[in-house]
């Protein structure tokens, strides 16, 4: 599965933002029960901007660092250097 098809998964809406109740619902779905709270984390985990939402950017920085970079490599590198 590629990351964007694991993102469009996540994100049951299609509005291009993963929230904490779809957090909860993808884990589910995989027969991983998460709390509120733990759903929480998984999204202040990678949650950049702090608006409580993952967009496609943030999902890739949060959970496969490389493609991350491959998307912003300028960012990858400031990240390299501190």
């Amino acid at each position: 599965m590629s990351l964007v098809a694991a993102f469009k998964s996540f994100d049951k809406n299609g509005d291009g933002w993963i929230s904490q109740q779809e957090i909860m619902e993808a884990f589910a779905a995989l027969k991983l029960d998460l709390t509120r709270e733990e759903a929480a984390d998984v999204v202040n985990h990678a949650d950049q901007n702090h608006d409580g939402l993952l967009n496609y950017r943030e999902f890739a920085a949060g959970f496969l660092p490389s493609a991350a970079a491959a998307l912003d490599p300028g960012a990858a590198l400031l990240q390299s250097c501190s």
